[in-house]
């Protein structure tokens, strides 16, 4: 292989997986505004995009293990690899959090909707994490590590949300225990999305690893980076 197409190779292993994470950023919201809506067909889509998704995570991970088999590549190039190894992985988790708020609408009873307080709040915190999944992408595909690190503040909203998630369903229960499994359903699909926001925090070091070279975790990227980005 020559040196032109293991780049070119590189390059298509980077633009795969980001286009990978982009299409699960929008599954993530429509996952969860076809559980406030009770959409059944949407939700049987979602599951059904998800075994794309697996495979395709599959694909990448076992063609950029052969680049650094076969290449043997240093520096950046190995942090990049590295990184994609860790986002695809990631986004596959994402895509499975998706699939199990598709799963939940499949479980309720068409007689339990979900209080309309509750639905905006879960397509809250949906396209709260869509936007933090997409700005971590366009952050490793430009190495802004400021952008990266922008995200960080996401995070505290859609754990908020949660929390009003929380209180909303624990003060419905206690004036009407008989919703039980719908509350249960309910913080279900919230910690979901909470659990991806998080995720995407995880996204956003291996932008900082590659910029830097450094393992940084959670809010010390805006200490770090702030000392060391091209940008700051």
């Amino acid at each position: 292989m020559t040196r032109e197409i293991y780049h070119a190779k590189l390059e298509e292993l980077e633009s795969t997986t980001l286009d990978l994470g982009r299409l699960v950023a929008t599954t993530i919201v429509q996952a969860a505004e076809a559980m406030a809506a009770h959409d059944t067909e949407k939700s049987e889509e979602i599951i059904a995009r998800d075994r794309q998704v697996n495979l395709e995570r599959l694909q990448l991970e076992r063609a950029g293990l052969l680049l650094i088999a076969t290449q043997h590549p240093v520096a950046g190039d190995m942090r990049t690899l590295a990184a994609l190894q860790e986002m695809v992985g990631e986004i596959e988790r994402m895509g499975d959090y998706a699939k199990g708020i598709a799963s939940i609408t499949l479980k309720m009873d068409v007689g339990e909707p979900i209080p309309p307080v509750q639905q905006r709040l879960l397509v809250a915190m949906a396209e709260k994490a869509r936007e933090m999944l997409r700005i971590s992408l366009d952050a490793f595909e430009q190495r802004d590590t400021d952008m990266a690190c922008a995200v960080i503040p996401m995070d505290d909203e859609v754990d908020d949300m949660f929390a009003q998630v929380y209180q909303n369903v624990v003060s419905a229960e206690i004036s009407d225990s008989t919703d039980f499994q719908r509350a249960n359903y309910v913080l279900w699909a919230a910690h979901n999305l909470e659990r991806t926001a998080d995720r995407v925090i995880n996204m956003c070091e291996s932008v900082v690893y590659v910029v830097t070279g450094e393992l940084v975790h959670g809010r010390k990227m805006t200490e770090r980076t702030a000392r060391s980005s091209p940008h700051g």
